[in-house]
């Protein structure tokens, strides 16, 4: 269970810059269009940027070592016909 607070810990150390710099720009658009800013869409704005942020880390950081991908990589041949149907 531990293997996944890593990247959630990560991207909740790193979610404030990103929100700050995404959302900033869309606050100050939405203020200039409607002339007031709703926080429900910030709310949900910040919400979905942390969903991407974790989704993101919870795929790429947890790498395995590059001993492991070596034995994975090597050309491996399939000398029997059809045995990957089986």
């Amino acid at each position: 269970m531990s293997v996944y607070l890593i990247p959630i810990t990560a991207a909740m150390l790193i979610f404030p810059f990103l929100a700050a710099l995404f959302t900033i720009p869309y606050i100050i658009v939405q203020y200039r269009r409607y002339g007031s800013i709703l926080f429900l869409r910030v709310l949900i704005i910040y919400s979905f940027i942390f969903y991407l942020l974790c989704a993101y880390f919870l795929v790429s950081l947890p790498l395995p070592p590059i001993e492991e991908v070596q034995h994975y990589t090597k050309p491996i041949m399939q000398l029997i016909p059809f045995k990957f149907y089986i």
